[in-house]
This record gives C-alpha cells, structure tokens and sequence, in this order.
C-alpha cells in the first residue's frame, strides 16, 4: 500500500493541532494557569538553593555607622557630644556639644560643623577633620 506522506503529515499536524486545542481548554484555566494540581510546572531553574536554609545569620546591622576617627583632645580643647537630634532631612538636625546647640554649617570654638549623623557630628578646622560620636548606651 502506498501512503503519500504529505497526507500523512498534514493528517498528523490537524490530529496535533486539535489534540493541543482541547488539551488546553480541559486542562488549564483563564491566563494560562494549570487546573490540576497533579500537573508538574516545568520551569528552567534550578531553585533547591531557595529552599536551603542559609549557613549564617545577620547579627550586626552591615550599614551601621563604623567608628572612624575620634575627636580628642587637640590644642587643650575638649569637645564632648552630649546629643544628637537626627531628622533625614538635609539641614534639619541638631546637636549638643559641651552644653551648646549646634547645627550643620555652624560653628563651635572655632570647629565648623560639617556633618551631623544619627549617633555623630563631623568637625573640621582648616585641613583637620574630627569625628565627636556619642559614648554607647
């Protein structure tokens, strides 16, 4: 018996076409979501290493504020930070150093206040730059 083969692929594409057809309709939901929980979802990657718990745990903020430099004594004066007002507001916060309230830009025995930080001040006369930080709680 001799079978053309167009015939038989054309009669194998309509037989897919159909199959797929109806397998969708039967089988998925509106947006392309399966229907039945028993179908596996194919998905190319591997995700094992989500469900590993990770070897380590944060126990220190890694954005906390590292202690740099810290004002001493310089030239017999004594600065000593005794409080911080802190707002994320550029220009908004204030601190209290030996008893006087300053802010950004201004200036304590002859230091400028350059920076003020959630639990710091940043000073700076002519080159030298001076870190005051609050003593830990």
């Amino acid at each position: 018996m001799v079978v053309n083969h167009s015939i038989l692929l054309a009669l194998l594409a309509i037989f897919v076409t159909l199959g797929v057809q109806s397998g969708e309709s039967q089988n998925t939901k509106k947006g392309g979501a399966s229907s039945d929980p028993a179908l596996p979802v194919l998905v190319d990657m591997d995700a094992s290493h989500l469900k590993k718990r990770l070897p380590f745990s944060w126990e220190k903020d890694p954005f906390e504020k590292v202690p740099g430099f810290v004002a001493g004594r310089e030239r017999g004066e004594n600065l000593k930070l005794l409080a911080v007002l802190y707002s994320e507001e550029k220009g908004k916060s204030a601190a209290v150093i030996n008893g006087q309230t300053v802010f950004e830009n201004s200036m304590i025995n002859g230091y400028a206040i350059r920076k003020i930080g959630p639990n710091f001040v940043v000073i700076t006369k002519g080159e030298s730059m001076l870190e005051l930080q609050m003593p830990p709680i």
